[in-house]
């Protein structure tokens, strides 16, 4: 069943990200810093995102990027790339995004690691905006402070 969940959403992400005109597509580029609270550790990625508006304040899109994971109990340097479908409001500056997809571990026996969460943010010009998102990385939580660089 959630694998059905999870193919039907990416479908929907990839349909929806082929529009009629480029002018409608959204790209841009992120960075965050965070902590992942069950390992202790902190954690930094960079991403890319593509969105696609299918309504006034509803936008569709996908994030893919790289992430690391510094463990320095462990001596380890964990890496890997985060793919995650997004489903964003958007209220004037303020925005609100539900994400969730399959984190991809290079450097650790669990591969695969599920990730799910909630980010709100807010636009400060038509480059910047930054926020905040709380999330589940398998298998636990993580915060992270998003800044983000609207490249179209």
């Amino acid at each position: 069943m959630a694998v059905r969940a999870s193919r039907l959403l990416v479908v929907a992400a990839v349909v929806a990200l082929f529009p009629l005109s480029a002018k409608a597509i959204h790209v841009d580029l992120s960075a965050t810093a965070g902590y992942w609270f069950l390992v202790d550790t902190p954690q930094v990625a960079v991403d890319v995102g593509i969105r696609h508006p299918v309504g006034e304040v509803v936008s569709l899109g996908l994030r893919v990027g790289v992430f690391l994971d510094p463990d320095p109990f462990r001596g380890v340097l964990g890496v890997g790339a985060p793919v995650d479908a997004l489903l964003r409001f958007t209220i004037k500056q303020v925005y609100i995004d539900l994400f969730g997809g399959p984190w991809f571990v290079f450097t650790d026996p669990f591969f695969v690691r599920v990730h799910a969460g909630v980010g709100v943010g807010v636009r400060l010009s038509k480059l910047f905006s930054i926020g905040i998102e709380s999330a589940y990385l398998q298998p636990g939580a993580n915060v992270m402070a998003r800044f983000t660089f609207y490249l179209i």
